[in-house]
């Protein structure tokens, strides 16, 4: 009962040949749902907000700088973000208390 986000930030640094394997010896059907969506659509979920537009704002690369794009990507698989503008409209509220 993991959210997306939780889901894929276990799962992207596993090969994906590895993921396909446990999908496919899996008996467990919830566990074959999760792995078959992460291969199929929350592996290529990104932002719409790309690397330039924080230092744009005078946030320097860094930590927090990729907190903030993970952040993003997190809010759309979890579905609290569903469209440009409220990506816009966090990235905002994100900025700000950087």
């Amino acid at each position: 009962d993991q959210p997306p986000s939780t889901v894929v930030t276990r799962l992207e640094r596993v090969p994906n040949v590895a993921i396909f394997s446990a999908y496919l010896m899996s008996e467990n059907p919830q566990e074959k749902q999760r792995l078959s969506r992460y291969m199929q659509e929350w592996q290529a979920v990104e932002p719409v907000t790309t690397g330039h537009y924080p230092p744009e704002r005078g946030l320097p690369p860094g930590p927090r700088y990729s907190e903030i794009l993970t952040a993003l990507k997190h809010a759309w698989l979890d579905g609290n973000v569903t469209s440009p503008e409220e990506e816009a409209q966090r990235l905002e509220e994100l900025l700000d208390q950087a």
